[in-house]
């Protein structure tokens, strides 16, 4: 994947099943609260130098519901 700063938002789609596995793997960019229903995106446009870890996260995802966003140009 090839991204540029800016360009896509990472978002959750329905279907978490709070695993952590994202949390383990980037922890500055998501989190999953004590008794949450699902993980939450704490920054929706990582740095380039937390994207590797991310998308790691992405491909590792039991459930496949991390996902990027292409933002509409204005």
């Amino acid at each position: 994947m090839t991204f540029q700063p800016g360009d896509r938002k990472l978002f959750i789609k329905p279907g978490c099943i709070v695993c952590k596995t994202c949390e383990f793997m980037a922890p500055d960019v998501f989190h999953v609260p004590e008794k949450g229903l699902t993980a939450v995106v704490l920054q929706t446009q990582p740095s380039p130098e937390q994207l590797a870890s991310v998308l790691e996260a992405v491909k590792s995802c039991p459930e496949t519901v991390i996902q990027f966003r292409r933002e509409k140009a204005e």
